[in-house]
């Protein structure tokens, strides 16, 4: 993870986590629904919810950190991630709308020894009446430890999960958040 981008997610903190902060800590991240489409294929252990380049929405470089109240890293945890396509269609068998292919639309990945993960994915859109959203579930071995939301800044929804994509000098927009566990 660049330098820049680790740097963005610490200042981050107290703007995503509001609400009353432990003394000497930070506040725990909100917990969420899992909801109805998550995925019942096997996650693939990769940065990518990208089956082939030609996906339709808007790229989304998705990274940050997973903490500790304490603000050291949490070690030993593995971040997935799912979200519904620029169709607005989840890769899910229960969801049968008109998929796009090209975007396989989950993915996880083990944060690397100072917590942090990067995702390539695309800018949450909108359904059903929903905010656009990327849906996460946060896991130490085989016990989970966090399941949310993460929504877009301006959408509806608690303030405390918001992510503000800006687009970068390769026009590819990018976004950070720091889960707090």
């Amino acid at each position: 993870m660049k330098r820049r981008k680790v740097l963005q997610a610490f200042l981050a903190v107290p703007v995503l986590h509001s609400g009353v902060v432990a003394a000497g800590g930070l506040a725990k991240s909100t917990a969420d629904v899992e909801g109805p489409f998550y995925p019942v294929l096997p996650i693939p252990d990769t940065p990518s919810l990208f089956d082939a380049e030609d996906y339709a929405g808007d790229a989304l470089e998705f990274s940050g950190q997973v903490l500790l109240e304490d603000g050291t890293p949490a070690t030993g945890v593995t971040i997935e991630i799912w979200q519904c396509d620029a169709n607005q269609t989840y890769n899910h068998p229960a969801d049968n709308g008109e998929r796009d292919t090209s975007f396989r639309g989950f993915a996880g990945q083990r944060c690397d020894s100072d917590g942090a993960f990067t995702f390539n994915t695309i800018v949450p859109v909108a359904y059903a009446g929903r905010p656009p959203h990327i849906h996460v579930k946060l896991w130490r071995g085989q016990t989970e430890i966090l399941t949310t939301q993460v929504y877009l800044r301006g959408d509806r929804g608690d303030d405390s999960r918001k992510i503000n994509p800006l687009k970068n000098d390769d026009e590819i927009y990018e976004a950070t958040f720091v889960f707090v566990v």
